[in-house]
């Protein structure tokens, strides 16, 4: 019987690079890995955690940003928490690191209440209760719908700090996607306070 269920899902362009991280995780321990690269980040997620087999579960993205170290750590950790990411907002002391802490605080005003850091896709939880979140519809960044839904169901969830991994090609984020990114949080900022 595997400890926990880790989930990979990537973009189809990108399963060489999550074939690779798989290895590194079950050199870790009896985790059980499943890989979704169907289209839209979203989607893929979902489809993933349903095939998984165990309840708790952690998400990473298949980049080199998420070093696999840290999930044994995640995983101690949601014996406390119902949610527990891990946050590099805090820990990233760049350009990238600025523009994400700014962000985090942008979204904090705008949708009402404190999500913390929702800048990473690298966290860990409860197969049962991710599935049961209404956040599933494919747009790209779900994360922080995941996190205000957590928030409003008064879930206990942790910011876990991490020092990104920034070795490696598929480990490099442009300042361009930042901003294209950032104005694409804003748009979807304002849907779920309306609940769209």
């Amino acid at each position: 019987m595997y400890e926990a269920s880790i989930i990979i899902p990537t973009h189809p362009d990108d399963l060489i690079y999550a074939h690779e991280k798989a290895s590194k995780i079950v050199a870790l321990g009896n985790y059980e890995i499943v890989i979704d690269s169907s289209i839209g980040l979203a989607h893929s997620t979902f489809l993933a955690i349903s095939k998984a087999q165990c309840e708790r579960v952690v998400i990473t993205d298949c980049d080199t940003l998420h070093p696999v170290s840290y999930i044994p750590t995640i995983l101690a950790m949601l014996d406390e928490y119902d949610l527990v990411k891990c946050s590099r907002a805090t820990t990233t002391w760049n350009l990238q690191g600025a523009f994400s802490n700014f962000g985090n605080i942008l979204a904090e005003f705008m949708l009402g209440c404190g999500i913390g850091d929702y800048t990473t896709k690298f966290y860990g939880g409860y197969k049962s209760k991710l599935l049961s979140l209404d956040c599933w519809h494919g747009h790209f960044d779900y994360i922080m719908e995941l996190l205000y839904m957590a928030k409003r169901l008064n879930w206990s969830m942790y910011d876990m700090p991490f020092i990104p991994d920034l070795g490696g090609d598929n480990g490099k984020v442009s300042h361009t996607r930042i901003l294209r990114d950032s104005r694409d949080y804003m748009r979807r900022m304002v849907q779920v306070r309306k609940g769209v």
